[in-house]
């Protein structure tokens, strides 16, 4: 509140601000609830970290978390309150404080981009068998067959669009229409 934009809208910088390069720095670190989406949780894991969760506030769940345990991967607190407490625990037994700090960084890097594929694949997967609907396209709808259409039709800012694009298309393959006679290759 301290520059007035909660009366007028925009981005008000915290003075507190760290970049999560300079936090990896610290042997603990904190995940507590924020005002918006709060997605830190992952990047502190990864920082090698004891990551001291707060509970108090944490309405929303990111997928992977449902394959983290207290205690093993992260140290949970239920409030602020609790956390000095719970660092000056975690002084007294670092050979636990380590041991979770470890496992909890190699959790997360175990989840690559095949892994988070695979949950993703496995979710839409039986989402479908509880689907009671026929999906039909709305009108409007871009059809996307590779990654190359998605960036060329919902890029905002096209002068970035060069870096993420496939030169050759190489991850475009556009199925025939039907009804298309072929003819050999070359």
């Amino acid at each position: 509140k301290e520059m007035g934009l909660h009366a007028t809208g925009g981005y008000q910088q915290h003075k507190c601000f760290m970049r999560f390069e300079d936090q990896c720095g610290y042997k603990y670190l904190l995940n507590s609830a924020s005002i918006g989406y709060a997605n830190k949780f992952k990047s502190l894991l990864l920082c090698g970290s004891v990551v001291l969760y707060v509970r108090e506030g944490m309405r929303h769940k990111e997928f992977y978390e449902y394959g983290l345990l207290p205690g093993v991967h992260y140290h949970a607190v239920d409030t602020a309150a609790e956390v000095p407490a719970a660092v000056k625990w975690l002084r007294e037994h670092d050979e636990y404080a380590r041991a979770v700090a470890e496992a909890g960084r190699a959790r997360m890097a175990s989840l690559d981009e095949a892994a988070v594929t695979g949950f993703m694949a496995e979710l839409l997967t039986q989402y479908s068998k509880r689907q009671s609907f026929r999906v039909a396209p709305q009108p409007g709808a871009v059809r996307i067959d590779c990654e190359d259409d998605l960036w060329r039709h919902y890029a905002l800012s096209h002068g970035w669009l060069s870096g993420y694009l496939t030169q050759d298309n190489a991850s475009c393959l556009h199925p025939p229409r039907a009804g298309a006679v072929l003819s050999p290759p070359g």
